[in-house]
């Protein structure tokens, strides 16, 4: 029989932690072992998840140390326990830094391992307030992101694995980027530069429109596809993304596609994929530059 692996993922915007997810899951043995899901609302991420008919459980999990869920903590976790034990869960796997809390006290109370992926840098101080310490491993998305674990006393537990990319749908040979293009109603000769991320200040996507601005001086063609979801929290953001580009004289040259489940289809349409991050360092592993890589385009990105 099948073990069965809770895999914890509060947060349910889309991003690169949710795409690495949904890439491992189904590519699990499924005959040695049944990805389960836990988060917090129904939307983009549980589509992607009835897609691969992988089964998923709503649990609203507020952020771990915010004050608001203090008082709603108990309830919330012995809903996650009471899953756990009616569906025999072998392994608690944490997607996220911010998900350890909650699967480390359901891997106690079972008695079961527990494994954190951590897929970007942060302070030392977070090691002890998000309860590492408990996970019998935890993976890291690159040497940077381990480091920060440098000097900790069960440095032991960490393992570096690095993103994979499904070379199979990530294929440039299988898509024709003129005929992306014109579903965008984008011009097939134009130049389309493409930045793939959540729409955010950190991710660079005023840099990529201010930068068009200055490059329509010289190619007026030239188009910038902005694919990303938006949280209720940016979408203030998105909105002064928005009026600059008018303010700039570039709301024509910019494409505002939104979140997009056919990224290696739009990728496909990009001549230049560009990854502005200035996050620097804390950036972890940047999922869209390598798919990017993949298709054999030519990346623009920050280096800090």
């Amino acid at each position: 029989m099948a073990k069965k692996i809770l895999y914890i993922q509060g947060v349910t915007r889309m991003g690169g932690a949710i795409e690495s997810l949904l890439l491992l899951m189904e590519n699990l043995n499924s005959e040695n072992f049944l990805p389960l899901v836990v988060t917090s609302s129904e939307g983009k991420f549980t589509d992607e998840l009835k897609k691969r008919k992988i089964g998923y459980e709503i649990v609203k999990m507020e952020m771990w140390r915010k004050a608001k869920g203090f008082l709603s903590r108990p309830f919330i976790l012995k809903k996650l326990i009471d899953y756990a034990k009616k569906q025999s869960v072998s392994l608690i796997h944490c997607n996220t830094l911010w998900d350890n809390p909650y699967g480390s006290i359901i891997a106690k109370n079972l008695k079961i391992p527990l494994v954190c992926h951590i897929r970007n840098t942060f302070s030392y101080d977070k090691i002890k307030k998000y309860n590492l310490a408990s996970a019998d491993r935890i993976i890291c998305v690159s040497q940077k992101v381990a480091e920060s674990f440098n000097g900790w006393k069960y440095r032991d537990k960490v393992e570096i694995i690095y993103n994979g990319v499904d070379m199979n749908r990530f294929n440039p040979s299988k898509f024709v980027q003129s005929e992306v293009k014109e579903k965008f109603s984008l011009p097939p000769h134009s130049p389309l530069v493409g930045i793939v991320g959540r729409v955010s200040p950190q991710k660079g996507q005023l840099e990529v429109i201010r930068a068009a601005a200055i490059i329509k001086e010289k190619v007026p063609s030239i188009k910038v596809m902005i694919v990303g979801e938006t949280s209720k929290k940016e979408s203030e953001y998105l909105n002064f993304l928005k009026n600059e580009a008018e303010n700039l004289g570039v709301s024509e040259n910019v494409v505002f596609a939104g979140y997009r489940s056919n990224i290696a289809e739009i990728t496909s349409a990009f001549d230049v994929a560009v990854f502005p991050s200035l996050e620097g360092a804390n950036e972890g592993f940047g999922r869209s530059l390598i798919e990017a890589m993949a298709m054999k385009k030519p990346v623009v990105a920050t280096l800090t």
